[in-house]
C-alpha cells in the first residue's frame, strides 16, 4: 500500500477519501503555518507515495494561514534597509540585523531561508558581514 500522492492543496474531504479509498485510515493533524488558504492540505504524515501497511493511519495537516514566502534579499549590492522594507512587505515585522565575520567564499544568508515559507511571528535575521583586521 501507498500513502496516495497529490493530496497537498486538496481539501480534507479529498484528501480523506483518497487516503480511506487506498484501505488506510485518516486522522486530523491539525493545523500548521502554510502561505496556502487556510484549511487547505498542506502536509500528511507519511508523505504521499510512502510505503505502508494496509490500515495504517496517515495523519492530514491543514493550513492555518500564518505563513508568507520569505523574498530573496541576499546580494551583492542589497543593504540591510533595503532588504527590511522587501521583509517588512512581505508580512515580517520585527526585522533585526545581526553582524557576522566576514568570509569571501559563501554568500551571506538570511534566516529564515529566502524561497521558504515562515509564520509572521518569526523574526527573520539578516546577517551583515564585515571585515575584521587581526
Amino acid at each position: 500500500m501507498f500513502v496516495p500522492d497529490g493530496l497537498i492543496g486538496t481539501t480534507p474531504e479529498v484528501a480523506k477519501a483518497a487516503i480511506e479509498q487506498a484501505q488506510l485510515s485518516y486522522e486530523d493533524g491539525g493545523q500548521m503555518d502554510s502561505d496556502l488558504p487556510v484549511g487547505t492540505v498542506v502536509a500528511t504524515d507519511p508523505a504521499g507515495g510512502s510505503q505502508v501497511s494496509k490500515g495504517s493511519i496517515v495523519r492530514v495537516y491543514t493550513s492555518n494561514g500564518q505563513a508568507t514566502a520569505v523574498p530573496d534579499v541576499v546580494g551583492p549590492n542589497q543593504n540591510f534597509n533595503d532588504a527590511k522594507n522587501q521583509l517588512q512587505s512581505a508580512g515580517f515585522t520585527n526585522v533585526t540585523q545581526t553582524c557576522e565575520e566576514f568570509d569571501p567564499t559563501p554568500p551571506v544568508n538570511h534566516s529564515p531561508a529566502r524561497s521558504t515559507t515562515s509564520s509572521h511571528r518569526t523574526p527573520p535575521r539578516v546577517p551583515s558581514s564585515t571585515r575584521t583586521t587581526r
